[in-house]
């Protein structure tokens, strides 16, 4: 059974990977006389004539199906990435589906670095240069790997990795690779020391290649992050606006340029709260590369389109988010604020769906409880206000205390789905003294629509920037 399982999962990456553009992929045909065969891999990929072998593995493990998935780069035979996805045995389609839409997007995000360094290559006539570069950006992709496990191991590879760009530097002062490579590595170090000498390579680099879109967003990117610390409104309003000013330079310079309008997105969307501009970012990042998008990208356009009171356009981005990353917690979660939201058919099948795949995922403990609330709001807007009450109070004992705030909020949605306004503000209040940075996106939610404008909400919530609601944040010039 195991092997018709594999086959199947072969069958659907094949397929998913014969559409990506300028991938060739090998047929079934092709490998099929390996099948089963012990050949090394890097004698596999002689015969074939692969630059890429995609690897895997299926175990059952009670009614369980684990499947191991690793990428292989047939030249040297290391590693590109690997994961692992667990699916109920009913549950094999959706699985042969999600591996094979995650295969050809981490295939085509390598095909696209692969094309990158060629152009990038033509750019010197150093040999040890770029060797220095590529070694500096092997350390690079693993110190991205350690980050979260290891912070300090992180920092030492990005240190080793800054070494070797600036050795590439001083081998070809006129090539501007190393030096943009320097600017990326600064932006992911989280450190503000390292954004400001981030912003300096970008810098250098914009005064070797004016033109440079990638210049252009790494500078934006390097703004943002330093915005995003300042400790002071005059500081944060000034990065934000330089950071504004650099990506909308780098989206005029490349309009093709995906990671441009996913950096021009974030920056509207989570730090401008420019909700329209962000969706038609993030939305031209999806037209000029639909596998770049991760699963927080989906969830800001679900939650944008959301705050938009755009319902079948918040449908469809999480729909689709949710068939890639089907496990994905904050794309569950937005799910339900969808399906709990106004202007939507209340579902409560649909919602209980919901709160059973939260309790699959990490920190059921937190999530099932807010998971319970929200459909306890869509039991409210469907008319069943006995029930939504006990979810509601079943929610209140579960959750943490850390987390019993967000219930105020809830509850208060839920009391004015129900028509109970006069005890809304108290619970508003309530859950806005436990958590005042929310201010500024209560005062701009959809859900509370009809208290907008009213003294009493007025006088409770922010309108200034969410990101920076416990300072004035507003850019230079007004909005």
């Amino acid at each position: 059974t195991l092997e018709y399982i594999a086959a199947g999962f072969t069958e659907s990456i094949i397929d998913q990977l014969s559409g990506v553009e300028g991938l060739e992929v090998l047929s079934r045909h092709a490998v099929e006389p390996f099948r089963g065969a012990s050949l090394p891999p890097d004698s596999l990929a002689r015969i074939l004539g692969a630059g890429t072998l995609v690897d895997g593995s299926v175990e059952r493990v009670g009614d369980v199906l684990r499947v191991r998935i690793q990428l292989v780069d047939a030249t040297d035979l290391s590693e590109i990435d690997s994961w692992t996805a667990e699916r109920e045995m009913d549950e094999i389609l959706g699985l042969q589906d999600e591996l094979a839409d995650d295969v050809a997007a981490r295939l085509r995000k390598r095909l696209g670095e692969r094309l990158r360094l060629q152009e990038r290559r033509e750019g010197t006539a150093s040999v040890e240069a770029w060797e220095h570069v590529r070694r500096a950006e092997a350390l690079a992709f693993q110190a991205r790997r350690a980050r979260a496990d290891d912070p300090e191991v992180a920092a030492s590879l990005r240190g080793q990795a800054d070494a070797l760009l600036a050795r590439a530097e001083s081998l070809d002062p006129s090539w501007v690779e190393p030096t943009l490579v320097r600017a990326e590595l600064a932006a992911l170090s989280g450190n503000p020391a390292a954004y400001a000498r981030g912003l300096e390579y970008a810098d250098r680099a914009l005064r070797m290649d004016s033109g440079s879109a990638t210049a252009l967003r790494l500078r934006g990117v390097l703004h943002d992050s330093l915005g995003s610390m300042a400790s002071d409104s005059v500081t944060a309003a000034r990065e934000l606006f330089l950071a504004q000013r650099d990506l909308r330079a780098a989206v005029a310079a490349d309009p093709g340029s995906a990671p441009a309008w996913i950096a021009l997105a974030d920056l509207l969307y989570n730090d401008l709260w420019d909700l329209a501009g962000a969706r038609d970012a993030a939305g031209k990042a999806y037209e000029n590369d639909a596998f770049l998008l991760e699963a927080d990208h989906f969830v800001w356009l679900c939650e944008i389109s959301l705050q938009l009171a755009d319902y079948p356009e918040a449908k469809r981005w999480c729909a689709e988010g949710l068939r890639r990353y089907p496990s994905r917690l904050r794309l569950l979660l937005v799910d339900l604020y969808i399906l709990a939201s106004p202007g939507v058919e209340p579902d409560p099948d649909a919602a209980w769906g919901r709160v059973e795949d939260l309790s699959r995922v990490e920190a059921p403990e937190i999530h099932v409880p807010l998971a319970k609330a929200l459909t306890a709001a869509v039991l409210a807007r469907a008319g069943a206000a006995d029930s939504a009450y006990a979810v509601l109070a079943d929610a209140r004992q579960e959750i943490p205390p850390d987390y019993a705030p967000y219930l105020d909020y809830f509850e208060a949605y839920i009391r004015l789905s129900l028509g109970e306004r006069e005890r809304v503000i108290p619970l508003l209040e309530s859950f806005l003294v436990a958590i005042p940075d929310q201010r500024a996106i209560v005062a701009r939610d959809v859900w509370f629509e009809d208290l907008h404008g009213t003294p009493r909400f007025d006088r409770i919530v922010d309108r200034r920037q969410p990101i920076f609601c416990r300072i004035l944040c507003e850019p230079p010039g007004g909005r």
